[in-house]
């Protein structure tokens, strides 16, 4: 079904990859995800991402610099990577960039609202999706998260996923992961 690719090298992998995912609409990024098995690949694929978007005008407005060296736009999907339990947060938790408010004043910390991904279960048995804002200098753990290694996200599911394979640090367990983390489609 047209859903396997061959590169190559990993080079011309990561380049199809983006040039695949990077042609969803700003909709389906929220129940899509780019699976690797190292951080350096999820680096390359979200930067080329982003970088598609921003050229296509999916992203725009406010920017804020990240304390990783990324910068983020909004409507940009980040991953949190800490937990923070009065915030909210969990590792491994996806979001979009709803707003990025700048401060007014010298002494005051960029802050992002991100509506997260996964529903939270709320008082009763009703599902709601959380937004939340985060002040960048007390909560500074967030990347940009459109890529992200199998690690991070083994007990989420997805609509699409799009998985680079071939890495030096995969085996059959990681690939059998990385392929059954969508529900209807994986692009390899």
């Amino acid at each position: 079904n047209d859903s396997l690719r061959i590169a190559a090298s990993q080079k011309a992998a990561i380049a199809q990859l983006v040039g695949d995912y990077g042609k969803l609409s700003a909709a389906d990024f929220s129940t899509s995800l780019a699976l690797t098995s190292t951080r350096v690949e999820a680096s390359q694929i979200n930067a080329g991402v982003q970088q598609r978007r921003l050229t296509s005008g999916q992203l725009r407005g406010e920017s804020a610099w990240l304390k990783n060296g990324e910068r983020v736009y909004e409507h940009d999907r980040i991953m949190l990577t800490r937990n923070d339990y009065q915030l909210g947060a969990r590792n491994g938790m996806l979001g979009t960039i709803v707003s990025i408010q700048q401060p007014q004043w010298r002494d005051e910390a960029v802050k992002l609202q991100v509506k997260l991904d996964s529903p939270t279960l709320q008082k009763g048995s009703s599902q709601k999706v959380r937004t939340i804002l985060i002040d960048l200098e007390k909560y500074s753990d967030v990347q940009l998260g459109y890529a992200v290694t199998t690690h991070k996200v083994q007990s989420v599911t997805v609509k699409s996923s799009y998985v680079l394979l071939g890495e030096a640090m995969l085996n059959n367990e990681m690939a059998f992961t990385q392929l059954t983390l969508a529900s209807h489609t994986s692009v390899i």
